[in-house]
């Protein structure tokens, strides 16, 4: 085969794999909208939004808090949350309400975002994730929660 054709396969196919995963993207968030629809907050969680662990501006670099209101005062076990998606979908938001359950069960939730492929390499969300588990546990004593009692 020629080089300049085999170029240019390769340039088409890579292509149609990030479009591909582009559009699985749309349609996972098109159906988690519809997720969303059916569930609420319950009232005895208090949640923070989108609280940057990384100071950059990245819109992935957030994250969200939950953490019992009728426990106020009193140090809770840690769950960190992960959103799983193959590392190309998938958001923090969609275990919002797993979540805000897994709270009422008397635990400060941490629910991270990352970026996702094909918008960067697999090591970058390594950093991520690092990162936010970083921030985390430097930010341990402001939620009043504590890792020696935890699931991670």
């Amino acid at each position: 085969m020629h080089a300049s054709f085999i170029a240019v396969r390769s340039i088409l196919g890579k292509n149609f794999v990030v479009n591909t995963f582009y559009k699985q993207r749309q349609d996972f968030e098109r159906d988690a909208a519809l997720h969303d629809k059916k569930f609420s907050m319950p009232k005895d969680v208090k949640e923070w939004k989108d609280l940057p662990y990384k100071n950059d501006g990245e819109k992935a670099h957030r994250m969200d808090v939950f953490r019992p209101k009728n426990r106020e005062g009193e140090t809770l076990p840690v769950i960190i949350n992960v959103h799983g998606g193959g590392l190309l979908l998938g958001s923090k938001e969609f275990n919002w309400y797993y979540c805000a359950r897994l709270c009422g069960l008397g635990y400060v939730v941490f629910s991270i975002e990352y970026r996702l492929v094909p918008d960067c390499q697999v090591y970058d969300q390594f950093t991520d994730v690092a990162d936010a588990m970083t921030h985390i546990f430097q930010s341990l004593s402001k939620f009043q929660g504590i890792l020696s009692r935890s699931m991670v």
